[in-house]
C-alpha cells in the first residue's frame, strides 16, 4: 500500500514539474504541430520580435486578462495574439504580458508613439518593443 502511494506521489510530482517547464501557449497557429515542426517553422519565418510587431506590457493590474489587453491595444492595429503571463504555482498574473500585432500593421509602432500614457483598469502600464528571450534589449 505504501509503495503504491509513493509511486502516485512521484508521478504527481513529475507531472507538476513537467507542466511548469512547458512554455505558456496561446493556441494561435499551434494546433497539431509537433515541437520539431514548430522549430522548423520558426527557422523559416522571422519572429514577431524581429519584425518589430510584438510589444511587452509591464505593470499590469492583476485583474487584466488577455481579452482586456487585446481590446485595449486593438485601437493601434490588428492584434493577432495577447497573453498575460501567469505564475504556474499560484495561478495568478505576474503583472506583465505581450501583444502581437498583424505583420505590416505598424500597430506596435503606433502604440509606442501614442501621446498619452497607456492605462488599463485605472493603472498606468509601461510598453516596450519585445526582444527575443536572452536577446540584448539595447539592440533593436
Amino acid at each position: 500500500m505504501e509503495q503504491r502511494q509513493q509511486q502516485q506521489t512521484e508521478q504527481s510530482q513529475h507531472q507538476r514539474s513537467s507542466e511548469q517547464s512547458l512554455p505558456a501557449t496561446t493556441g494561435v497557429g499551434e494546433a497539431g504541430n509537433t515541437s520539431q515542426q514548430q522549430h522548423a517553422n520558426n527557422n523559416q519565418t522571422p519572429s514577431p520580435e524581429s519584425l518589430q510587431n510584438k510589444i511587452f506590457v509591464g505593470g499590469l493590474h492583476l485583474g487584466v486578462d488577455r481579452e482586456a489587453l487585446k481590446t485595449y491595444f486593438s485601437q493601434f492595429g490588428c492584434v493577432v495574439d495577447a497573453i498575460v503571463m501567469v505564475d504556474p504555482i499560484h495561478r495568478r498574473s505576474r503583472g506583465f504580458g505581450f501583444v502581437t500585432f498583424e505583420d505590416g500593421s505598424m500597430g506596435a509602432q503606433r502604440a509606442m508613439a501614442h501621446n498619452t500614457p497607456h492605462k488599463l483598469l485605472d493603472k498606468f502600464v509601461e510598453i516596450k518593443l519585445a526582444t527575443p528571450k536572452g536577446g540584448d534589449p539595447g539592440v533593436r
